[in-house]
């Protein structure tokens, strides 16, 4: 592995801060001759940079995030819950670093940086978007960087945009992202009839209401499977009940779940399931409150994505799976016209106690991000 591409990663790691992880971004693309700005939005910063040689060269976009989930718990003595090596040392061993980050997605930007410098003068225009609010709810980072720069009559063309998210499924370059099931999350209210436990004669538990009709969700099929974007299906989150002793059945209960769609449903479609579930039950009644926060998307054809699968398959032997399963992404911001692909680390570390990523693969994707680069240019 470059020693360049380790010191970045951990100079990375080790800020525990959007801000200061924006700074090194920063100082190290001002060595390379972009153009950079912070636009701060509610608190949140995000970085904007770019490099324009010359109008008719291509224009690559390259997208990713700053902030983190977070690292777990702090003990007395500082340390954190469960993991080995403090979560920002950027620890590194013979194989492997470790962080909070380091695959979700502070990895992949240390790849494209280290791309970036070992070619100093491609025949290509850049642009680099970092947003410090992803994890979060996304409202302050990208679609506020975009339209911030739509309204000041800035918003560049980009030929294609490529997004860091870890992607792979078990080996790196194994999968390509192209869009994204659409994502619902859901809170539900069943009230019921309450009262001692002694007369069940005299209750209607929403307990049991609820709980049938979470399995009922889970196991009933939601619409089609799509070859693209594969199945519908909702998974439960939280269930809260009202503290009371052990022989009170409580007068109401909720839950929380998200249902992550294929385009064979739709939030309309989502909202008469759910009615049709909760009317198996009348004895109960059943108040949904429906939050959309996307819905599916993919990315239209384009020239390079072709060459990003033949880069990775020069690169790794293999033959990536076109997909548009998984976690969303902030390519759900960016218009419906714009061809992008996702291509990040494998994605089995992310959020998780430990997080880590390997030296081999950090080698590789910088290789691959590298080598398209040069191929588009």
């Amino acid at each position: 592995m470059p020693e360049p591409l380790l010191y970045l990663l951990q100079s990375l790691l080790r800020q525990p801060t959007v801000s200061g992880t924006l700074s090194v971004i920063d100082s190290f693309l001002c060595k390379e001759a972009f153009e950079t700005e912070i636009l701060t939005f509610h608190g949140i910063s995000n970085l904007y940079a770019t490099r324009f040689l010359a109008p008719h060269f291509p224009t690559l976009a390259f997208l990713g995030h700053a902030d983190v989930v977070s690292a777990g718990e702090v003990e007395i003595d500082g340390t954190v819950q469960g993991w080995d090596h403090p979560p920002f040392s950027g620890f590194c061993d013979e194989s492997s670093v470790f962080g909070r980050g380091a695959v979700d997605m502070k990895g992949a930007i240390a790849c494209f940086l280290e791309a970036l410098r070992q070619q100093p003068q491609p025949l290509l225009n850049v642009i680099i978007l970092i947003s410090g609010d992803e994890e979060g709810d996304g409202v302050w980072g990208t679609p506020a960087v975009l339209d911030t720069l739509r309204q000041q009559g800035r918003l560049p063309r980009m030929d294609f945009v490529l997004i860091g998210e870890p992607t792979s499924r078990k080996t790196l370059g194994d999968m390509v992202k192209i869009g994204c099931r659409g994502s619902c999350n859901i809170t539900v209210t069943v009230t019921g009839q309450g009262g001692h436990v002694a007369y069940p004669e005299f209750l209607a538990n929403p307990l049991l209401a609820l709980s049938q009709f979470l399995c009922r969700l889970q196991s009933n099929p939601l619409g089609e499977e799509d070859e693209l974007f594969g199945a519908s299906h909702a998974e439960v989150t939280q269930i809260c009940s009202p503290p009371s002793a052990c022989n009170v059945v409580p007068e109401t209960v909720t839950a929380q779940f998200n249902i992550r769609y294929n385009p064979s449903l739709s939030p309309e479609k989502i909202k008469r399931h759910c009615a049709g579930l909760a009317a198996q039950y009348p004895a109960c009644s059943f108040e949904f409150v429906y939050d959309v926060q996307s819905r599916p998307f993919k990315s239209t054809r384009s020239d390079c994505r072709s060459r990003l699968i033949e880069v990775i398959k020069d690169v790794t032997g293999l033959t990536p799976h076109i997909s548009a399963s998984g976690a969303s992404s902030d390519a759900r911001f960016l218009p419906a016209s714009q061809p992008f692909a996702e291509l990040g680390l494998p994605v089995q570390q992310a959020h998780k106690i430990n997080e880590s990523v390997t030296i081999a693969d950090l080698t590789i994707l910088s290789q691959i991000y590298e080598v398209f680069m040069r191929k588009i240019a």
